[in-house]
């Protein structure tokens, strides 16, 4: 009951709430500290899955994760954010596809590798910067090695992580609430269902 009511009074706030597993429930940290993400076994929900668990993700480096900066959706198609998670990671780290499905891009953009892999219900996930390890076309299974962190300079420059962006069509969504046994997280209300 104090959780539930934790996380109505940060939606009251304006605040997001990352779902953390079994360390509960954390407000996103300032853009200068890391957040550890549990990733043993979770404990799963009580509440019912809203996405089927053939989209549910694994979280594409292995063990703890660290993360350095969450998720900002736009206010526009064109507007600032941050359209993925940013992984603490140390550059030969391995990358593994979250979800089954095809690499649909292996190569450089601009100036790193990503890896680009479709999943099943239209979803795509986008990892950089990396050396490829896999190439266009070819089937992938979660858990593959896809890449591995590369030293090109990104997003947490000059240390080295691992950005992964999830997106449907043109829309970015926040990989987290993707994990299998993980998010979204469902308010209820304060008295109980119903």
């Amino acid at each position: 009951m104090r959780i539930a009511a934790l996380a109505a009074g940060l939606a009251a706030a304006g605040l997001t709430a990352l779902a953390l597993g079994t360390a509960g429930y954390a407000v996103p940290p300032p853009a200068d500290a890391a957040t550890v993400v549990a990733m043993g076994d979770p404990v799963r929900s009580t509440v019912p899955s809203l996405m089927a668990d053939e989209l549910r993700f694994d979280p594409p480096l292995a063990g703890e994760l660290r993360l350095v900066h969450p998720f900002r959706a736009p206010a526009s198609p064109w507007g600032a954010g941050h359209r993925g998670v940013d992984l603490a990671a140390v550059v030969g780290r391995e990358v593994i596809a979250p979800a089954s499905g095809t690499v649909t891009f292996s190569g450089v953009v601009v100036d790193r590798g990503v890896v680009t892999i479709g999943h099943a219900g239209g979803l795509r996930s986008s990892l950089e910067p990396v050396d490829p390890l896999v190439r266009a076309g070819e089937r992938v299974s979660a858990g593959q090695p896809v890449a591995v962190v590369s030293a090109a300079a990104g997003h947490c420059a000059p240390e080295a992580c691992l950005h992964w962006a999830v997106r449907r069509g043109a829309t970015y969504l926040d990989p987290l609430d993707w994990l299998r046994g993980y998010g979204p997280i469902v308010l209820l209300p304060i008295d109980g269902p119903g």
